[in-house]
């Protein structure tokens, strides 16, 4: 027998000393977008080795993927002065994926941190995120921006 092993027991990679806390990855989309914390968000749960990774990754493709396509659904069916709306459409499903994987991220983090796991501060990251993302984003046709923003 190899010991005793908790179930929801995090398993960290060599990456973990660059785990973060979830709500920097929450941050970074609220104010860079899509584009940075998804694969934020993705990096976190493999350098902790999250026992919810699989859960985590769904909702991270579900998260690009839906969003966008109904946007262009509603864009193609619904006349412009619905333009507002159809943004708000886009922006909560992005905060029910933003919400869910946040949660489940949470848990697996403060169980990481509960067994002497380290986290490092992400607010060098969130700014460079921030300084860079309009640059980034200003010039994709719209599917893209969609998906990113």
């Amino acid at each position: 027998m190899s010991g005793y092993q908790i179930a929801d027991e995090p398993a960290p990679s060599t990456l973990a000393r660059y785990a973060v806390n979830p709500l920097f990855p929450m941050l970074a989309w609220m104010f860079a977008g899509v584009w940075f914390a998804w694969p934020w968000f993705a990096f976190n749960s493999f350098a902790i080795g999250s026992p919810t990774r699989r859960a985590e990754l769904a909702w991270l493709i579900a998260g690009l993927i839906v969003p966008t396509a109904v946007g262009l659904v509603l864009i193609a069916v619904l006349p412009r002065s619905a333009d507002a709306y159809i943004e708000l459409a886009i922006v909560v499903l992005k905060i029910v994926v933003l919400y869910a994987v946040y949660l489940l991220q949470s848990r697996t983090i403060e169980i990481y941190e509960y067994y002497g796991g380290k986290l490092v501060n992400g607010v060098w990251p969130l700014l460079a995120a921030v300084y860079l993302g309009d640059r980034l984003l200003a010039d994709l046709p719209l599917p893209l921006l969609l998906m990113l923003r």
